[in-house]
């Protein structure tokens, strides 16, 4: 399979049925229409490929967005499995966001033979939005069908990225699992701490978000895996309101239950929310948050200490 990022430089067009989409998450819905464009290709004699974006649109044009559900290393690897043949990574800039939709079809023209275009109902592109319903299989820009895949629907409401993260906000992980068709999994590298935690008797791991979304302050149970071991934990995401002031930067931080003390931090690892515990807080002093964090393992453990790798990550 072809992974090409930013611009595509091929001695020849490849013939393809071709998606077009940010797929963050690679949701159930987004599977239906990746299927899709896999058997049209087949049908056609021709590659499947898949082109997304990298950084999300919604990432550049609004200050506000949550982040993501998939960077674009586990989307790419997603994808792969799918049976797709190609994947163009575009880069997202205001000149690409800017292009009109004549234009950007234009431009996969010059690239590539599309003999089909997928795309899900609600799909829209270029400047003005133009919407997929109203493309014809007419040969204009040397596709011959234009297949529209229907939404699909959890509990009466479409299956969206977007309601996906507000699941993972709202602390929502078994419906944002049923939606996404896999836990959803933080994945980061760890990064250097106060060291706060260890002065308690509970050090941590630092995890850096990268453009994750993260659920909302509190303190959640997690199965957290490094390498090919996973460790119940209990993750605080907030600003350490105890012992920071206004202001201080969210974080994201792991304590391992039973984790070798001795062991080294790991360059990274996987965090997958189970449940939201409490509310983050301010205590009078460390040792009343100690005597907090010290009640929080034991529920933790008395919840998932029989059975937490099941919910491996």
């Amino acid at each position: 399979m072809k992974v090409i990022f930013g611009r595509f430089q091929s001695d020849r067009r490849p013939e393809c049925a071709v998606t077009i989409g940010v797929f963050d998450g690679v949701h159930q819905g987004h599977r239906k229409i990746i299927e899709k464009t896999v058997s049209a290709a087949r049908a056609h004699s021709c590659a499947a490929w898949v082109i997304t974006f990298d950084p999300p649109p919604a990432g550049v044009l609004s200050p506000s967005f949550p982040g993501v559900l998939t960077n674009t290393k586990e989307k790419t690897d997603i994808l792969r499995t799918l049976g797709v043949d190609g994947i163009w990574v575009m880069d997202t800039d205001r000149d690409l966001l800017n292009q009109s939709a004549a234009d950007f079809l234009g431009l996969l023209a010059q690239k590539m033979k599309m003999r089909v275009l997928v795309g899900g109902e609600d799909f829209r592109f270029g400047r003005e939005q133009l919407d997929i319903n109203t493309l014809s299989g007419d040969g204009s820009w040397g596709f011959s069908e234009v297949l529209v895949v229907p939404k699909e629907v959890y509990k009466g409401n479409a299956v969206s990225s977007t309601r996906i993260r507000c699941c993972v906000r709202e602390g929502e992980f078994s419906v944002a699992a049923r939606l996404m068709g896999r836990p959803y999994c933080l994945r980061g590298p760890v990064v250097p701490g106060q060291g706060i935690g260890r002065t308690m008797g509970f050090p941590t791991l630092n995890v850096a978000r990268g453009m994750h979304v993260v659920p909302s302050p509190g303190v959640y149970a997690a199965a957290v895996g490094i390498r090919s071991a996973v460790y119940l934990a209990g993750v605080n995401v907030g600003r350490g309101p105890t012992h920071s002031r206004g202001g201080a930067p969210l974080k994201i931080e792991a304590h391992l239950i039973d984790y070798p003390r001795d062991a080294a931090a790991p360059a990274e690892c996987s965090i997958r929310f189970l449940e939201k515990i409490r509310e983050e807080q301010r205590f009078p002093s460390r040792q009343e948050l100690a005597q907090a964090i010290g009640r929080d393992i034991g529920t933790i453990r008395s919840r998932y200490g029989g059975e937490f790798r099941a919910f491996s990550p």
